[in-house]
């Protein structure tokens, strides 16, 4: 009969401890994915303008003869500047002309955007709030733009989207370090590139209703869909879990040291030169293409949509290779960190430099610009996962206002590359598709090799820590078990099977080595 007792006991324990661990898990993979589909919907309203804009400009298609384009290639060295101008440089369709505005003041906005994100955070609406309604003012934006289509209205609108979407930066990381362990964060980091899936859904489904409904249905259509993200997202994340003592605002940043601080810059200079690799691959590899070797590049075309779902499928797995390396302890965290910056940045700083030497090889370059797009997306499980490793666990806001420095500098270096690849195009420097393609690698060759050389991936002397209450001690040890602290009663509805006061007498005669689960072996016996 004592045997029949503790088998059912031990069955109670079981089921305890399953319930318990699949409620937490699914919590996590729940944040997680609405925060990849949050970042969706930011690629979405970036692209929108350009979608509707282009949807109905009739786009040349990829051609199988290219004598004439190969000629021009093999003479350009003997052409002066003037006949380089007329020859690659055409003129630019209004449609394109208005896209280039709307996009220019998108990037504007996103300049600004970290910073208002950040100081957001930092106050007292906590991270949920601020991603969320950031992410759905975006898109409510969208309804104004029938009534503003390509007026002053317009580009102001843009500005307020990049603006909102930047804010959504700080507000992701302060969720990272307070609902996943540090060797959890580099997957969810990855979903960061979502956003590269929100421009792939975009062109290929955005463009097919804007033909067959007109281009004010998706605007209401994007709206729709954000709203429905907006309450699913307000129903199941919260700032932090349960087991997350710390309060996420009794940290105090220190500015000054953080502004001095060398591993937070080396990252911050990493996430430049990713971000103005990614322009170039978007907006330079694409218009190469097109002009140079007359492939399609229109927003529902193979060429500049699937690859973007290979991007986020990089991102993905390296992160969670990241994950496994560091918590194995293969290599150290900053090893670890330093080798995804390389990969991100040496591999498509190379495949960069020999697109723009590929001569009559029209699917070499094509398929050089797609390697290059893919093995960039491995970019957010380094520098940025690394601005997370600075700060420890109990100062989720020092992560913040790191993150809102190093959005701040990717976002410049952007609107920067836009703009000199702009220039290449139909600028000043028209047809200097070399100089385009090395000046990115060069670009992002000299930003990792001051990442490999500064960058770090472990807490911060400088950054306080806050005093963990007293009465939750428990949660927090390291014992054998390892056990996480978000893996603890991250429930969405609380279970209880035994009662409150057994559970304090008995964890009154463990000893402080002993781990939560067996204070509740101690109380059931």
């Amino acid at each position: 009969m004592a045997a029949l007792v503790r088998l059912k006991r031990g069955s109670v324990q079981l089921r305890h401890a399953a319930l318990e661990m699949k409620a937490a898990v699914r919590a996590r993979h729940i944040v997680a994915a609405l925060v990849a589909v949050g970042f969706a919907l930011c690629g979405s309203v970036e692209v929108s303008s350009s979608v509707a804009l282009l949807a109905n400009q009739k786009d040349n298609h990829a051609i199988i003869d290219t004598s004439w384009h190969c000629e021009m290639l093999v003479n350009i060295s003997s052409r002066n500047r003037t006949e380089d101008f007329e020859v690659i440089l055409m003129e630019l369709p209004p449609e394109e002309r208005a896209e280039s505005i709307m996009r220019e003041a998108f990037l504007w906005g996103q300049v600004a955007g970290p910073i208002l994100g950040g100081c957001l955070v930092w106050g007292r609406s906590g991270p949920s709030m601020v991603f969320s309604r950031a992410v759905l003012s975006a898109c409510l934006a969208s309804l104004l733009v029938p009534a503003a289509w390509r007026g002053p209205s317009h580009v102001a609108l843009r500005l307020f989207q990049g603006l909102c979407t930047g804010a959504t930066m700080p507000a992701a990381h302060m969720l990272a370090m307070t609902w996943f362990k540090s060797t959890h964060r580099s997957w969810y980091f990855s979903c960061y590139a979502a956003v590269s899936v929100g421009y792939c859904l975009t062109g290929w489904l955005g463009t097919a209703v804007v033909r067959c409904l007109g281009r004010d249905s998706l605007c209401y259509g994007l709206v729709c869909i954000a709203l429905c993200w907006y309450f699913a997202f307000g129903r199941f994340v919260k700032d932090s879990p349960k087991s997350y003592q710390h309060d996420t605002n009794a940290a105090v940043i220190p500015w000054g040291k953080l502004l001095r601080s060398v591993p937070v810059w080396a990252s911050a200079v990493a996430t430049m030169g990713n971000q103005w690799g990614d322009a170039t691959l978007a907006l330079g590899m694409t218009k190469y293409l097109k002009l140079i070797y007359g492939f399609s590049t229109a927003n529902d075309s193979v060429l500049t949509t699937l690859p973007h779902i290979g991007h986020f499928m990089a991102a993905l797995t390296c992160g969670l290779l990241v994950d496994h390396v560091r918590e194995s302890k293969i290599v150290s965290t900053t090893t670890a960190r330093k080798l995804v910056v390389y990969t991100a940045h040496f591999i498509p700083a190379a495949l960069l430099f020999v697109a723009g030497y590929a001569g009559c090889q029209a699917l070499g370059a094509a398929w050089l610009g797609i390697a290059a797009l893919l093995v960039s997306g491995t970019a957010p499980a380094g520098a940025l996962a690394a601005i997370a490793d600075l700060a420890p666990v109990e100062s989720p806001a020092c992560a913040a206002a790191a993150c809102a420095l190093c959005s701040t500098l990717g976002a410049a270096g952007l609107l920067a590359a836009n703009y000199f690849v702009t220039q290449a195009l139909h600028g000043s420097i028209a047809g200097s598709w070399r100089l385009v393609f090395g000046v990115a690698s060069v670009v992002l060759l000299t930003t990792a090799a001051v990442f490999l050389a500064l960058g770090k991936g472990v807490p911060q002397p400088w950054i306080p820590s806050v005093a963990r209450p007293r009465s939750h001690d428990a949660i927090y040890e390291q014992d054998a078990l390892e056990l996480d602290y978000e893996d603890v009663a991250v429930q969405t509805e609380p279970f209880s099977p035994y009662p409150l006061e057994e559970d304090t007498e008995s964890a009154k005669n463990v000893p402080r080595s002993a781990s939560v689960h067996s204070k509740v072996s101690l109380s059931s016996s």
